[in-house]
């Protein structure tokens, strides 16, 4: 009876080790985005390309601009692996605060092993 089950044991062992382990892996198509110039009272629009290129449902849990004049346009979903989604933002510069280089951030949370994702929004304000 003893045999019986150290083999059940070790074949139940051996079962579950040998499943993939799966994971969704966040890829991002550039971390900085550089908008060059623009004037105080202009605003730029870009965008963010997320990959997911792992082998699970990848999942923005949250999504948030580092100041008030970035707003930022995503739809929360599961991206499924092999698939991709766009963060589509606006920044406006603040003319009592933003004026020559500026880096503005966008921080992602994913269910990732990398929890957090930084992106960056660089340029001049003249």
């Amino acid at each position: 009876m003893k045999n019986k089950f150290i083999y059940f044991a070790l074949l139940s062992l051996i079962y579950y080790s040998c499943k993939p382990i799966r994971k969704p892996i966040l890829n991002v198509n550039h971390l900085v985005y550089d908008f060059k110039s623009i004037g105080k009272q202009d605003s730029v629009a870009g965008e963010f390309l997320i990959r997911n290129s792992g082998n699970d449902d990848l999942i923005i849990e949250n999504i948030a601009p580092s100041c008030s004049c970035t707003i930022i346009g995503f739809e929360k979903k599961a991206i499924p692996p092999g698939k991709s989604a766009l963060v589509k933002f606006v920044y406006k510069p603040v003319p009592a605060y933003d004026t020559g280089k500026v880096l503005k951030e966008i921080v992602l949370q994913a269910n990732t092993e990398e929890r957090l994702y930084v992106l960056k929004i660089i340029g001049s304000v003249y």
